[in-house]
């Protein structure tokens, strides 16, 4: 057995651990940073915002990836697969996921937070930048957010966490982490529900078919609905 399979729970959990933190920390600072330093030049918070996801989010996901390299997760273990099968497998999940979303889901949070407005006003203001804005919220959280997030908590953290305790440990805790990173950027319990939902069949998903699958899986399901969003809106 390698050294790297000998390895403690708590150092890899704390690799995990540590991996979610440092996400939470770059992903914090680009969102926010980007709308502080760009609302004043472009008079739209959620351009600042969507600019900080594209900019930031690729470099919280290289920082995961480096720090995950340094103990010993490299890149040939973040489990990515681009075979047909795996793109059709996400394709097929995530758009089963967007009907769960809508209906169970939907209903499920209604029941317990209320019925709550179709659009934030903080969206609504800033879509009113028009068709620019919604492409790059569509690129934003349509693309750049499933490609590194899934590097992160599927590639990475999933992978810390399911090495020595197996997959079922690894789906729920990096399901808990990518869950309470976006309680604390995001700070809405109503989003609780579909992220964990999300989480979870992400991280099947990523055990069953890879990180490329669960990577197509999140995107579609960004894409579809960011999409349906803007619809309502525009």
């Amino acid at each position: 057995m390698s050294p790297s399979r000998s390895r403690s729970l708590g150092e890899l959990g704390l690799t995990a651990l540590l991996a979610s933190g440092l996400w939470v920390g770059i992903d914090l600072v680009a969102q926010v940073g980007g709308a502080v330093v760009f609302e004043p030049v472009v008079g739209n918070y959620l351009v600042g915002s969507l600019v900080g996801v594209v900019l930031g989010f690729p470099v919280a996901a290289w920082a995961v990836a480096r720090y995950g390299q340094r103990h010993d997760v490299t890149p040939g273990d973040w489990g990515y697969d681009f075979s047909l099968r795996a793109f059709l497998s996400g394709l097929v999940v995530g758009g089963g996921l967007v009907i769960l979303n809508l209906t169970v889901v939907v209903t499920v949070t209604e029941a317990v937070f209320g019925r709550p407005e179709a659009i934030s006003g903080l969206l609504i203001e800033g879509l009113a930048g028009g068709l620019p804005v919604a492409a790059l919220f569509l690129l934003a959280h349509g693309l750049v957010a499933p490609i590194t997030e899934e590097l992160a908590f599927r590639g990475v953290v999933q992978t810390a966490l399911a090495r020595e305790r197996g997959p079922l440990v690894g789906v729920l805790g990096a399901a808990t982490l990518f869950t309470l990173k976006h309680v604390l950027v995001d700070g809405s319990l109503e989003r609780v529900l579909p992220v964990v939902v999300l989480a979870l069949v992400l991280g099947v998903v990523r055990e069953r078919w890879g990180t490329g699958a669960s990577t197509i899986t999140h995107a579609t399901v960004n894409v579809v609905q960011g999409s349906l969003v803007l619809m309502a809106f525009l």
